[in-house]
């Protein structure tokens, strides 16, 4: 079996699997690939089982899709500065507080993220019609998308922790009201 990965413009194209690696399940084809073009150009904790588990789950079980979002994701997290920002997020566990403007950027949402089920997953819980948009929309696109970057990237550190812990992948659950 022959895997074939577009470039997306992010790195050379992948070689082909050893024979061994063919044999494996999808998840450690994944890994396998994306260490191959990864390893000790990003942080080791992206490359976890967690995180890789949660690409190929977003993309059907795709490998090649998986890949490429992987490869998008490293992209935005280079033009983002993601290494610089998470700084002041370092040792911190999973709490909305710790994140500048997210607890009024959740208020104007109509959302709350505090809660987790019993087994580990965050939920996500959102009124969308209780949103207040003008509101949202009077928030700058910096401090918009720099709460956003860091609620996520504490989120899906928490995750991976959480997964680590349990054995078992940990995702959000969403719970919206759409009227």
């Amino acid at each position: 079996m022959t895997i074939i990965v577009e470039d997306a413009g992010l790195g050379s194209p992948l070689p082909e699997l050893e024979d061994e690696v063919e044999d494996c399940s999808p998840e450690q084809q994944l890994l396998e690939l994306l260490r191959t073009e990864f390893e000790g150009r990003i942080p080791d904790r992206i490359l976890g089982w967690p995180r890789l588990q949660r690409f190929l789950l977003g993309n059907n079980g795709d490998i090649q899709e998986a890949v490429a979002h992987f490869r998008k994701m490293i992209q935005w997290r280079q033009e983002a500065d993601m290494e610089k920002r998470r700084e002041q997020l370092e040792g911190r566990d999973w709490d909305p507080d710790i994140i500048p403007g997210l607890n009024h950027l959740l208020g104007l949402m109509a959302a709350d993220c505090r809660s987790s089920t019993d087994e580990g997953d965050l939920l996500w819980v959102q009124c969308d019609g209780l949103a207040h948009l003008d509101r949202i929309m009077d928030v700058s696109d910096e401090d918009l998308f720099n709460t956003l970057f860091l609620m996520c990237e504490s989120r899906e550190d928490h995750l991976d922790r959480a997964s680590e812990l349990s054995g078992q992948l940990r995702q959000v659950i969403q719970v919206r009201d759409l009227s």
